[in-house]
């Protein structure tokens, strides 16, 4: 996870986890407390608002210590899957 980077969209009260090798993009919603897999991509949403990227420690700290860790993993997983795949295919 050391390639994820953490945003926050203060207007939107929201946190944008991105990792740009992979295409993964998830969001944190504080008022359901959990990671929420994004429909756009990050492209759309950088262009469409304004971001203040943040450390991994404040994104932490912003959501009680809920990073999106496994949702990462799984994403990674079924990447890896999909490759697989497609080569012996």
């Amino acid at each position: 996870m050391e390639n994820l980077k953490y945003y926050e969209d203060c207007e939107h009260n929201i946190l944008l986890a991105y990792e740009k090798e992979t295409e993964f993009f998830v969001m944190y919603i504080p008022a359901q407390k959990e990671w929420v897999d994004c429909n756009l991509s990050f492209s759309n949403v950088k262009h469409d608002r304004i971001l203040k990227e943040i450390s991994k420690e404040e994104a932490s700290e912003k959501t009680n210590g809920s990073l999106p860790k496994l949702m990462f993993e799984k994403y990674l997983s079924l990447l890896r899957r999909n490759i697989g795949t497609r080569d012996n295919g």
